[in-house]
């Protein structure tokens, strides 16, 4: 709305400053609002505040995601992923705030009671429209979301890479748990050098002339 008060920015938009966020707090003039235009007040803070946390989020995650990438850590990674998911929770919380405020400017709080007679003629001459800014608020909230599952994706392929190099380190030094009982030595004195001859045993260590042991008989 084109007015009194009203500036070009840069881009070549009309603003107007809102100095409705009371900080700091008036008292004289807070405690002339209503109870609608209070939660507009706090709500309006909430929504500035939800802003800044969501950028300082991103702030944190511009060190973590190069250092993790760089270091191909994982869990720096994930932190990463993490941190731009928090970042897109409060992101999109500061402009559904932002819906919550307008909704009790329009439809709540509305206009002046002074000018309720030419209400009609004020919305004929008022045009009300979301700028591009709003559209670029959600395409950059949609792609931070995008980077968030990216990133945790990144460190599930991480940790599997890590996992299948674990097993491929591991496998020479697994050893067979069982034994090939054919391959088992006999145990007689000419194993361990000594000239002496074996003897035979019958009855219950086995057959007569069996030379070793009765309980490695199977060996044989």
């Amino acid at each position: 709305m084109h007015g009194s008060g009203t500036y070009i920015d840069p881009l070549g938009s009309h603003c107007r400053n809102i100095q409705d966020y009371q900080i700091p707090e008036d008292a004289k003039v807070v405690s002339s609002y209503s109870y609608p235009q209070r939660t507009r007040m706090h709500l309006m803070r909430a929504c500035v505040a939800f802003y800044i946390v969501g950028l300082g989020f991103l702030f944190i995650c511009l060190f973590t995601g190069i250092s993790g990438c760089w270091r191909r850590s994982a869990m720096l990674i994930l932190v990463t992923g993490i941190l731009l998911l928090f970042s897109t929770l409060f992101l999109a919380g500061s402009i559904a705030v932002w819906h919550g405020v307008d909704y009790l400017q329009k439809e709540v709080i509305g206009i002046d009671a002074s000018f309720e007679s030419i209400r009609k003629l004020i919305n004929d001459n008022t045009m009300i429209g979301y700028g591009w800014s709003y559209m670029i608020s959600w395409i950059g909230i949609g792609f931070i979301l995008i980077s968030s599952i990216l990133m945790l994706a990144a460190y599930r392929a991480i940790r599997e890479e890590e996992r299948d190099e674990y097993d491929k380190k591991r496998m020479p030094y697994i050893m067979p748990n069982y034994y090939d009982k054919t391959a088992m030595m006999p145990y007689t004195y000419a194993n361990y050098g000594y000239p002496y001859p074996t003897y035979g045993y019958s009855g219950a260590y086995g057959p007569p002339g069996n030379s070793y042991y009765g309980y490695l008989t199977y060996a044989r």
